[in-house]
């Protein structure tokens, strides 16, 4: 081979890296953007729990419970209405010190409510508030912790990203008199 040849060799190998090295970022900070956007347009909704209630004498009580869902992400989130539901749980008195799990005898399901059966479909847009209530009538002399679940419905592209289900769940503690307010929050 001629030096001439070598040359233009070595230019088109050159030439060749370059082009592979620069798809290659360019491919790879297109996908590390892709995921960060993602990131962001990830759902985002945030929740609480307030109740009102009113004495109807005998020992009973109506209990208004207002579950406050935001929409803080920048995508609308769809619910799935028929699997949006409120357990009412009774706390034992003769629990031990310790957390209250709705899945333990320390806490057993009494009720179970779904605010939303029967809708086609419910949808939080993105900066929004939407109050979910549910009214009950409840001894006045116990306390009880009600956990309010909203799933993300399954068409959602979230729900296709992440290929498993998404719930948000609030938890109040309440008896009759003054509430608790006890936050707590669970993914997937």
């Amino acid at each position: 081979m001629s030096p001439t040849e070598i040359a233009t060799s070595i230019r088109e190998y050159v030439t060749a890296a370059a082009i592979l090295t620069g798809g290659g970022w360019a491919l790879w900070r297109w996908g590390f953007e892709e995921w960060l956007r993602r990131q962001r347009d990830f759902p985002a909704l945030d929740g609480e729990i307030r109740t009102v209630d009113a004495k109807l004498g005998d020992g009973k009580v109506v209990v208004t419970v207002n579950a406050l869902w935001r929409n803080r992400g920048r995508l609308p989130v769809e619910i799935d209405p028929n699997r949006v539901s409120l357990h009412v749980h009774q706390i034992s008195p003769a629990s031990e010190s310790g957390p209250v799990d709705p899945k333990s005898d320390n806490a057993p399901l009494c009720y179970t409510a779904h605010p939303l059966a029967g809708l086609v479909t419910y949808i939080l847009e993105p900066g929004t508030d939407s109050v979910i209530q549910q009214c009950l009538i409840l001894p006045d002399d116990k306390v009880f912790l009600f956990r309010w679940q909203m799933p993300m419905a399954s068409n959602q592209r979230a729900y296709r990203y992440l290929k498993s289900e998404l719930w948000w769940v609030r938890q109040h503690v309440w008896r009759s008199g003054p509430s608790v307010v006890v936050e707590v929050s669970a993914g997937t």
